[in-house]
C-alpha cells in the first residue's frame, strides 16, 4: 500500500512587505488556524537569528542550551513579533543576513515530531519576487494521521491562507513516489543516487486568481466557488481515495487545469 503525502502551497508572488506586516499577518494566520480545529493550536515559531558561523561552532560544542535555533511559543513570538521576523532575515552563502531577499517563518503546532504534526512556512517581503507559502502534515517520510486529512481542517486552512497570503494559484494535494539506487558517473565520481522510478499525484483543492485565468469557467465535474478575487475549486468533499476511479478522474482534471494556467509550479 502506498502512503501519500499532503500539503498546501501556493505559487511564488510579488509584494515587498516590511516585518511589521509581515509578523501581523502571521500571527492572524495562526489565531485563525486554532478556530478551525484543537488540532491547529499550540503553535510555535522557529527562531534563527545566528549566522552559519555561529551555528558551526555550536554544533562543535556539543549543542549546549539555549540553542540560537529554537522553538518559541507563539504568545511569547508575539509580545515582539516584528523583531522576531527581522531576525529570521534570509541568508546569504555565507551565512549573512539579506533582508532583500525577505524572510522566512516557519511554525509547528503542539503535535511536532508527531503524525499529527501540522507546520507553516511562509517566505514574504523578497524583492526578488520568491514569496510563498507552504502547509505539510504528519513528519517526514511517515504518513500522517488520517485524523487531520479532514475537509474542515484542510479546507479551513486553505480558504483562511489564501486573503491573507495572496497569490495567483495555490493547491491541496497529495503524493507518493518511489526510488531506487542507481550508479552514476559524474566528473569522475563514481556512486549512487536515488532516482525517482513511479510518482502520483492527487489534486484535491485548487485556487486560481481571476487575474491568473480570466474569464475561466471550471468544469462541472468539479465542486467550484466563486471567491471575491478568484475561482475556489475542490475535486471530492472528503480526502479523495485512490481506489476510487472516479475521484481519480475528477482529481486528474484539476491537476490538469492546474499545470495548464501554471505549468511551472
Amino acid at each position: 500500500m502506498r502512503h501519500y503525502s499532503w500539503s498546501i502551497q501556493s505559487a511564488h508572488s510579488s509584494g515587498v512587505e516590511t516585518p511589521a506586516a509581515i509578523g501581523e499577518k502571521y500571527i492572524r494566520m495562526l489565531d485563525r488556524f486554532s478556530q478551525i480545529d484543537p488540532v491547529l493550536s499550540g503553535w510555535s515559531i522557529w527562531q534563527d537569528n545566528c549566522t552559519l558561523d555561529e551555528l558551526e561552532a555550536w554544533a562543535e560544542k556539543g549543542m549546549p542550551e539555549p540553542a540560537p535555533v529554537r522553538a518559541v511559543p507563539l504568545d511569547e513570538a508575539r509580545r515582539d513579533m516584528t523583531a522576531f521576523v527581522e531576525a529570521n532575515a534570509q541568508l546569504d552563502d555565507w551565512g549573512e543576513p539579506q533582508p532583500d531577499e525577505g524572510y522566512g517563518l516557519l511554525a509547528h503546532n503542539k503535535y511536532n515530531l508527531t503524525a499529527r504534526n501540522v507546520s507553516v512556512m511562509v517566505k514574504a517581503g523578497s524583492k526578488s519576487d520568491f514569496n510563498n507559502w507552504r502547509v505539510d502534515f504528519g513528519e517526514v517520510g511517515d504518513p500522517p494521521d488520517p485524523s487531520i486529512l479532514t475537509y474542515p481542517i484542510m479546507g479551513g486552512i486553505f480558504r483562511a491562507m489564501i486573503p491573507i497570503w495572496p497569490t495567483p494559484w495555490a493547491i491541496v494535494q497529495g503524493s507518493t513516489a518511489e526510488y531506487e539506487k542507481r550508479r552514476e558517473e559524474r566528473r569522475g565520481y563514481i556512486g549512487t543516487t536515488n532516482v525517482e522510478t513511479f510518482r502520483h499525484d492527487i489534486a484535491w483543492m485548487g485556487y486560481l486568481s481571476a487575474e491568473l485565468a480570466p474569464g475561466f469557467e471550471p468544469p462541472a465535474d468539479l465542486i467550484s466557488e466563486r471567491t471575491a478575487d478568484g475561482v475556489l475549486m475542490i475535486s471530492a468533499e472528503a480526502r479523495p481515495d485512490p481506489a476510487d476511479p472516479d475521484q481519480m478522474r475528477r482529481g486528474d482534471l484539476l491537476k490538469a487545469i492546474m499545470d495548464k494556467h501554471f505549468p511551472n509550479r
